[in-house]
């Protein structure tokens, strides 16, 4: 097999940029998507807002989104801790305009 950084300097930018893309949306596939929710919601001791948010969030994770690299573990992890800084910011503004 081919170092991954051999193959970089070998493969012209754009086979290389269409092969990331392929493999992008191999990744972000509608039911390993949902594979990966259920096997998160198993694994982790969520409160009930969390469990009821990962269990109703879309399984539609576009190609080019590049926080996305295939650990959905990971990916709804930092989703939860996002979600959790921004209601406690909301919760300590006195008002929020816009």
């Amino acid at each position: 097999m081919i170092p991954l950084d051999r193959l970089r300097k070998i493969l012209p930018a754009g086979v290389r940029h269409g092969l990331g893309r392929m493999r992008r949306q191999y990744l972000s596939r509608r039911s390993a998507i949902a594979q990966g929710r259920r096997q998160f919601l198993a694994s982790r001791k969520l409160s009930s807002q969390n469990t009821n948010l990962v269990a109703n969030i879309s399984c539609n994770i576009d190609a080019d989104d590049g926080m996305f690299k295939g650990d959905m573990d990971h990916y709804l992890s930092v989703g939860l801790s996002a979600v959790s800084v921004i209601a406690e910011a909301l919760a300590a503004a006195p008002e929020v305009r816009s």
